[in-house]
C-alpha cells in the first residue's frame, strides 16, 4: 500500500527561504520535505529536511521551512510521507516557487 503525502500550502517567501505547511495525515507520523532549483534534477540537486508529526495535535497543520536559498530563483518544493518503516511514499505535488529578490538601492549606516 503506498502512502500519499498531503497537500502543501504556499505560507511565506522570502529571499533565502521559503515557508510551507500541511496538516499531516493521522496514520503517517514522518514526512520529508525536498527542495530544489527547478530547472535541477531530484537525485543530484535534491536537499530536504525530515519532519516529525509524533505527538503533534491531530489535524493541525505543521510548518517547515525550505532554508539556504538563493535570492530570484525558481524552486521546486514537495513532501514525501514514510511509513512506520521508513519506506517512502510517492512525492506529492510540487508547489514551483519563486524566492524574493535582494531589495535595491537600500541604505547602509
Amino acid at each position: 500500500m503506498s502512502i500519499e503525502a498531503p497537500k502543501l500550502e504556499l505560507v511565506e517567501v522570502s529571499e533565502t527561504t521559503i515557508t510551507v505547511t500541511f496538516v499531516p495525515s493521522p496514520s503517517t507520523t514522518s514526512y520529508e520535505l525536498n527542495w530544489k532549483e527547478y530547472q535541477q534534477n531530484w537525485e543530484n540537486h535534491g536537499k530536504s529536511a525530515p519532519i516529525s508529526t509524533e505527538g503533534k495535535p491531530e489535524g493541525k497543520p505543521v510548518q517547515e521551512d525550505a532554508v539556504e536559498l538563493q535570492p530570484q530563483t525558481t524552486y521546486s518544493v514537495r513532501l514525501i510521507a514514510l511509513d512506520a518503516d521508513g519506506n517512502k511514499g510517492e512525492p506529492g505535488k510540487p508547489l514551483i516557487v519563486d524566492t524574493e529578490a535582494h531589495p535595491c538601492g537600500r541604505l547602509f549606516r
